[in-house]
């Protein structure tokens, strides 16, 4: 099952990482490799039936040129190759064991998304590790209206709640009882006043 999840990741470095020049039509998984001062460049890439290492370098290690990384120059390289090599054979994909499961998460987070995420991925786990809670990254904001006291809030849920609670019920409803209690005063002293004028 690990080797499964690493292969799924490598699988990753193609279809939308550094190594998408290595694209070649069927399930394919590979990783780029350039050293320090683009002195070296690689790619090594498998398919369930081939496994190819390209290297690109100088013999007086000289460096490549500004930029020429192992998904720059070697994976081209690579792609052509295995096009070549795997004309003739069958598709195939790689075998996938029972206890793996494949689910769609958030490519920030990489918890379960939300209708809020920009991006889903489908992602390899083993049973038992998948996450199980929704992305903290992406929500749907609730809008406050401004007032003189308080400015716009935007918050996500999680904070929100907070923000509502304590600037928002807490503190007008202390001022409403104050307000309240201001003017049941004032007409208790206006009834005491008239009550006093009728006698």
């Amino acid at each position: 099952e690990t080797c499964y999840v690493l292969i799924n990741m490598m699988e990753g470095v193609i279809e939308r990482g550094t190594g998408w020049n290595a694209k070649i039509g069927r399930p394919a998984a590979g990783k780029t490799g350039t050293t320090n001062d683009f002195i070296d460049a690689w790619f090594i890439g498998f398919t369930p039936d081939l496994v190819t290492a390209v290297y690109i370098g100088n013999d007086d290690r000289k460096p490549l040129g500004n930029k020429m990384t192992g998904g720059v120059v070697a994976a081209p390289i690579w792609a052509k190759f295995m096009k070549n090599a795997l004309e003739n054979n069958e598709k195939k994909d790689f075998l996938q064991p029972d206890k793996i499961t494949k689910i769609s998460v958030c490519k920030e987070s990489g918890l379960l998304p939300t209708d809020s995420c920009p991006e889903v991925l489908t992602v390899t786990f083993v049973k038992g590790s998948e996450p199980i809670s929704y992305c903290t990254v992406h929500q749907k904001y609730f809008e406050i209206p401004k007032t003189e006291e308080y400015p716009e809030i935007k918050k996500p849920y999680y904070e929100e709640i907070e923000e509502i609670k304590e600037k928002y019920e807490e503190k007008p409803i202390e001022t409403e009882e104050k307000e309240e209690e201001t003017l049941q005063s004032l007409i208790n002293k206006l009834r005491e006043k008239y009550k006093k004028k009728d006698e």
